[in-house]
């Protein structure tokens, strides 16, 4: 099975500045626009 693409992810983290640090800086995936869900995160 060879996988296209990821819909939705999601991960619970300790530092979210460090982790949009390294998804984004590091790994180099683009931030998208979130929806307000009544919690903090990215």
């Amino acid at each position: 099975m060879k996988i296209v693409r990821g819909h939705h992810v999601s991960f619970a983290v300790a530092d979210l500045a460090r982790s949009r640090h390294f998804y984004g800086n590091v790994l180099g995936l683009a931030e998208l626009p979130r929806p307000e869900m009544g919690l903090g995160g990215a």
